[in-house]
């Protein structure tokens, strides 16, 4: 038996026993037989599995939910950065793997406007700007900068 499962039943072990011993002295002094304990207990069992059954059923529809309430967001966000805009920043709270695509996607978003608005500087003819690329691997951002560069080359020149 694991560690965690031998707690549980050390821990419930006495409100067990309490239980038998109560069934058994109310049967004694209401004269109950045993089928009438045996049904009892199946109707007990049976009324605490529907209950257990009810509370995985409302905890799963809740999860369902969020998650359903996170894909319908980040779903919005990426709509807007597929035709061009940038999503206001949203977040969706937690720590699991919804939460880390929408601050990858607020990234994403913020990466691409500071891209945007380096090249409205470089066609409005400000040469002086600087651009800082996003990460060793900002293809975009790197070709941009050569851009830059070969205007500042061809202006000397």
């Amino acid at each position: 038996m694991l560690p965690e499962k031998k707690q549980l039943f050390h821990k419930l072990l006495p409100s067990i026993a309490v239980g038998l011993l109560i069934q058994f002295a109310l049967a004694g002094l209401l004269c109950i037989d045993h089928e009438q304990i045996v049904t009892i207990n199946l109707t007990v069992i049976g009324i605490i599995l529907f209950c257990v059954a009810v509370l995985w059923l409302v905890l799963s529809v809740r999860s369902i939910l969020k998650i359903s309430s996170a894909l319908q967001t980040i779903h919005q966000a990426t709509d807007v950065l597929s035709t061009g805009g940038y999503p206001a920043k949203f977040k969706i709270e937690g720590n699991d793997e919804l939460s880390k695509v929408s601050e990858n996607l607020n990234v994403l978003a913020g990466h691409l406007k500071a891209k945007s608005d380096f090249i409205n500087h470089i066609s409005n003819g400000n040469l002086e700007v600087d651009y800082a690329l996003s990460g060793n691997d900002d293809v975009m951002g790197k070709a941009l900068a050569g851009i830059k560069s070969n205007l500042v080359r061809m202006k000397t020149e």
